[in-house]
């Protein structure tokens, strides 16, 4: 009912919060992913900690967060759409329980297109993967694909389309770029490699 749809993008928020890697590292031996691997809390940092399984794990898990919320909101609250896709990313990169110091946001926002608009996440997926074959180092590639994404949303979709994107975009190139905040120096790395 419209007048319950304000509701939904704090629910999103809510379940973006859900932080796969961190609540799977915590309920596997007690550490916090933050304080080991690169530091972040998400599917690649889980896999070097835990091993391939929990890299794929944890991506299906953060990409079904933006898929069921974007999916609710298609279903129940049509025009909550765009905040959907975007609190559920929000959640996901500054989950509130968690100190604000969440992952970086990628698989949530694959889940998120993938109800959105594939073509723009097809897209996306086509340059990323295509920096990665030339050399490009990952945070380049990701940033190229931001950039790819966006261009096309604006030229060939709709504004309900096009402001998500770009929100989500500048989203991940923050995320990418800058220290989450609180972020302390980690002292228990179990491994010291790091990543872009």
């Amino acid at each position: 009912m419209p007048g319950t749809d304000f509701v939904f993008p704090p629910l999103a928020y809510g379940l973006g919060c859900l932080n796969a890697a961190y609540y799977l590292l915590r309920w596997h031996d007690g550490r916090d992913i933050r304080m080991l691997g690169s530091g972040n809390a998400g599917a690649r940092n889980a896999g070097r900690v835990l091993g391939r399984g929990a890299f794929a794990l944890v991506l299906v898990l953060d990409a079904a967060k933006g898929l069921m919320a974007v999916s609710a909101a298609k279903a129940l609250a049509p025009a909550m759409v765009p905040l959907c896709a975007v609190a559920v990313t929000l959640g996901h990169i500054f989950p509130a329980q968690l100190g604000w110091r969440g992952g970086k946001g990628v698989a949530t926002v694959i889940g998120v297109m993938a109800m959105l608009d594939l073509e723009v996440l097809a897209l996306a997926v086509g340059a990323f993967a295509f920096a990665q074959a030339v050399g490009q180092r990952t945070v380049p590639a990701a940033l190229l694909s931001f950039a790819v994404g966006c261009a096309f949303a604006l030229v060939f979709k709709p504004l309900a389309v096009v402001v998500p994107v770009l929100a989500l975009a500048v989203l991940l190139v923050l995320s990418h770029t800058a220290r989450l905040p609180l972020r302390e120096p980690p002292t228990d790395r179990h491994d010291s490699r790091t990543t872009p």
